[in-house]
């Protein structure tokens, strides 16, 4: 009787520690996840280069994060979900994006890759693009779109700049207004 008497206090202890440790790491767990993904509108993924992120196809799938300085748009192409960290790479040899003028004209701009030596890229196998435009300069508010191969697909590329695109993040309850 002592035996089942020790057995049972000690499944009682680990019952009661193991269950106590268990919820503090899912409140943690909980509080991160709540953290990382704040639906209050913004994206809130933090991008590792400070632009804005658009997401491709979806959250998981990946990112193109994009910043514009003095007429120059670079584009970093991420990985998706808590690894958005990470660089991925695409055979693109450029990348065309294009634009809507207010006057309904199209504007296209050609990012050429620009590799991240340090990290062993080169053109063809490149996470790093950049171009020029005048139309950039005057840092208003814009979208454009394009493709790519990413991830063994082809994938759209959505940019809205500066705010970034992120439908997986939307609310059903919001309007598709952008």
């Amino acid at each position: 009787m002592t035996k089942n008497l020790i057995i049972a206090v000690l499944a009682i202890l680990v019952a009661i520690f193991g269950l106590n440790a268990l919820v503090s790491h899912r409140e943690h767990a909980d509080h991160t996840v709540a953290k990382e993904h704040d639906h209050s509108g913004e994206h809130a993924h933090k991008a590792p280069h400070s632009g804005c992120l658009n997401e491709i196809g979806s959250c998981e799938t990946g990112h193109v994060e994009v910043l514009v300085t003095d007429g120059r748009i670079e584009i970093f192409l991420l990985a998706g979900g808590h690894e958005i960290s990470r660089s991925v790479r695409v055979p693109e040899k450029a990348i065309i994006l294009r634009s809507w003028a207010e006057d309904g004209s199209v504007r296209k701009i050609e990012l050429e890759p620009e590799p991240l030596e340090l990290g062993g890229e080169k053109i063809g196998d490149c996470s790093h693009f950049a171009g020029s435009a005048n139309w950039l300069k005057s840092s208003a508010p814009f979208e454009a779109y394009g493709w790519l191969m990413f991830r063994g697909a082809v994938r759209p590329i959505v940019v809205h700049y500066p705010k970034g695109y992120a439908p997986s993040h939307r609310h059903e309850h919001e309007d598709d207004q952008h």
